[in-house]
């Protein structure tokens, strides 16, 4: 059989390219002859708003017209170049099209329900090996609303006018996204995701919102129709007003319509209008019969928006209120005392303690403890930093570098075997090195890894030659180091008393300690290069920001507690034994003992609470009322952070800054407060969630002059598009839009 067709293939090809030549040939001349010779069958479809007729072949050119336009780069359908989007911004956006539907939705409720039926059911792309990656969520990364829009018409039992005007804004919305976009952003999910599969269906699947490609697919063909009889009804209406458009113009608005369509796909000059014209089914003479109406539609609507006027004043007077602002002087604390957790009320009152020597004391401290003494109380607390560029290497990467040889040869030594033995037991004695071959091949893989790689970081032990030269090739970092007594920021160091002290040494110009630093281990697991050794700074008390930053506070306050549990266990056994009579650990009873230790301070606090959480916001509380009475008396200067070097203490006082704040800003607790105060009068003192205690002076009221054009020009906007509708409304209030299609 395929042999009979290879062999007269050309027949076959000659025979079917005939025949699709005469069809085209005949339907063109049917076409022709049933159009425009005397016996056409073109005729009187309806009336215009002035009695006029309304011909069959002026309903379908613009029918088809307005169908389609620019911005319609969709598969399946072809854009109309010429159309700038007449029902898309002339109907859709400001309202009309709702207008339209409401008064004929009889007619449009059986479209409207078969769209509604598509949009309930519709699923959408979805890869078949990754469900997460579906259209849908591509939509809702570039469309937020969406998704609502969409759920919306979800619990719509029965078509309505709600329906459309939903459709509608989801149309819209689609020209945001073209499908081709969510086509390759799902293309490149799948790429991201290396363990799913490319699936081949991606580059075919209709990515069109619910496979709505045209405005007939959206809201219907009689939609289409609808729009068609409202525009020419519309057009005559303004030609009995006195609008009047030539067919010059209509034809030169047609052409720069059609160039720059071309010019924004880059595609300028690679096709004539005439042509285009054609791949729609128009000629030039009823396009521009066409777009002339639609150019008398616009001039009538234009008119009546354009005619709106919008006083200035009322915007000024809005803006003058909206915009006004109050101008305020805040005092907070640093950000290193917004209290927020009960972790955060342990390590202060613990620092607190350890600087000052004063426990449970509510005020804050009026002197520091010497630094010797803090140094006993809290070790971590005293530090000194250093600037160092450090390289490291392990010896599994040194390890890695080993021949497979060399590590086979390393496992099947005598002597190795027995360390193996003794490090693994599931290995056997062998004593042969073809009995020790056989018992490795044999292995599982897990275990012949596991073994690999002890033997790897043997090899690499008795190699100080290749551990020398990939110190060297590491460039390593400029870090920042910090040392205090028993010791050192850099976390893996077992030994960091030894380790700082060769620091300390190298700092200072011994060259055999920085010699011994540019290749020392302490374990002979990581080996480091040390090298431009600097000391930034002397040995000093920390900061609470500082001892939180180098994550040393936390361990500060857990050593104290504990060393308080133990004393106080005997004291309440009953709350620290569990029910065989064991000690709890400390970790679970951290905030009991807390408590305990800090059951003064509480007391002082006068607030009880069930959590130490919910007394950390308020630690400050009576301190920020003392500071605010002591600031009404002119004794600023005690309580604001000064320029001294005196870090510790100038981080116990308060931060100044002036802001304003207008009606229009949000979350703002400062704003709800100052519509209750008079200029020149001071905030209570506020306490939030965020452990940010303040409080404000209250300056003055100034209005700040922003312009208001963008206001004046949206409310001039929101006008004409309710002139526009009054405009649709009349019109619709007098005339009866013809159907014709359903007779055709």
């Amino acid at each position: 059989m395929l042999g009979f067709f290879q062999k007269y293939q050309k027949a076959f090809f000659i025979f079917v390219t005939f025949l699709i030549i005469a069809s085209f040939a005949f339907a063109g001349v049917f076409d022709t002859y049933m159009t425009y010779d005397g016996r056409s069958k073109d005729r009187k479809v309806g009336e215009n708003i002035d009695g006029s007729p309304i011909m069959q072949s002026t309903m379908q050119h613009l029918s088809r017209f307005i169908a389609t336009d620019c911005k319609d780069m969709d598969k399946g359908v072809i854009p109309n170049l010429c159309n700038d989007g007449v029902i898309r911004n002339d109907l859709l956006a400001n309202g009309i099209a709702e207008l339209i539907v409401e008064e004929y939705f009889d007619y449009m409720k059986e479209d409207l329900a078969n769209r509604l039926d598509r949009v309930k059911n519709y699923r959408g792309y979805e890869n078949p090996e990754a469900l997460f990656i579906n259209a849908r969520f591509a939509w809702e990364q570039f469309v937020p609303s969406f998704t609502k829009e969409w759920e919306f018409l979800k619990t719509q039992e029965h078509a309505s006018v709600e329906t459309f005007s939903h459709l509608c804004t989801l149309y819209q919305q689609s020209a945001i996204c073209p499908p081709e976009l969510i086509r390759r952003v799902l293309a490149q999910y799948t790429k991201q995701a290396t363990w799913v599969k490319q699936d081949p269906y991606l580059q075919y699947a209709d990515m069109a919102l619910f496979g709505f490609h045209s405005l007939s697919d959206w809201f219907g063909p009689h939609f289409v129709e609808l729009s068609a009889s409202f525009i020419l009804n519309v057009a005559k209406c303004a030609e009995l007003k006195g609008f009047y458009v030539t067919k010059e113009e209509a034809q030169a608005n047609l052409v720069r319509n059609f160039e720059q369509s071309l010019e924004k796909m880059g595609k300028k000059n690679a096709i004539t209008m005439h042509e285009h014209l054609r791949t729609i089914g128009m000629d030039e003479k009823s396009a521009i019969e066409a777009w002339r109406a639609v150019l008398l539609f616009r001039k009538i609507l234009q008119t009546a928006g354009y005619a709106t006027f919008e006083d200035m004043l009322p915007y000024k007077d809005f803006a003058a209120f909206a915009n006004e602002e109050f101008v305020i002087h805040k005092y907070e604390w640093p950000e290193s005392l917004h209290l927020k957790t009960g972790q955060d009320l342990i390590d202060f009152e613990v620092y607190l303690y350890a600087i000052s020597g004063n426990l449970n004391r509510l005020s804050l401290p009026d002197s520091i403890l010497p630094i010797e003494k803090v140094a006993e109380l809290a070790p971590l607390l005293v530090q000194s930093f250093y600037r160092m560029n450090i390289a490291s290497v392990t010896l599994d990467e040194v390890g890695l570098r080993a021949p497979l040889k060399a590590v086979l040869d390393w496992q099947l030594e005598s002597n190795h075997w027995d360390l193996l033995v003794y490090t693994f037991p599931f290995l056997e004695k062998a004593n042969t090195i073809a009995e020790r071959f056989q018992i490795l091949e044999k292995m599982s893989s897990s275990n012949r890894v596991k073994m690999d790689q002890f033997a790897r970081r043997e090899w690499a032990k008795k190699q100080p030659e290749l551990i020398a030269k990939m110190l060297q090739e590491k460039q390593g970092a400029e870090t920042k180091v910090s040392i205090a007594k028993d010791w050192i920021s850099i976390s893996e160091i077992e030994n960091p008393r030894e380790l700082a002290t060769l620091i300390e040494s190298a700092a200072e110009g011994d060259c055999i300690v920085k010699e011994l630093l540019e290749r020392y281990s302490d374990r002979d697991l990581t080996f480091y290069r040390f090298t431009n050794i600097a000391k930034e700074s002397d040995t000093h008390i920390l900061t609470f920001q500082e001892a939180k930053d180098l994550g040393v506070m936390g361990l500060v306050s857990d050593r104290f507690l504990e060393t308080e549990y133990k004393k106080m266990r005997s004291k309440h056994p009953s709350l620290f034994q569990s029910k065989d009579g064991e000690w709890k650990y400390f970790a679970t009873v951290k905030e009991e003992i807390a408590k305990i230790v800090f059951s003064d301070l509480l007391k002082k606090m006068g607030k009880e609470k069930e959590t130490l959480a919910n007394y950390a916001n308020y630690r400050l509380e009576k301190i920020a009322n003392d500071a605010l009475a002591s600031i009404k008396k002119n004794q600023e200067a005690v309580w604001l952070m000064d320029q001294s070097n005196d870090n510790v203490m100038n981080q116990f006082k308060l931060i100044k800054k002036m802001s304003l704040i207008q009606r229009t800003t949000k979350d703002e607790w400062m704003l709800n407060q100052v519509f209750t105060m008079n200029p020149n009068d001071w905030s209570p003192v506020y306490v939030p969630a965020d452990g940010n205690v303040s409080f404000f002076y209250f300056e003055k009221r100034q209005t700040s002059s922003e312009p208001i054009l963008e206001q004046i020009t949206l409310g001039q906007e929101m006008i004409a598009q309710d002139a526009q509708r009054y405009v649709a409304k009349m019109v619709l209030s007098k005339s009866c839009l013809q159907i014709p299609m359903k007779e055709l």
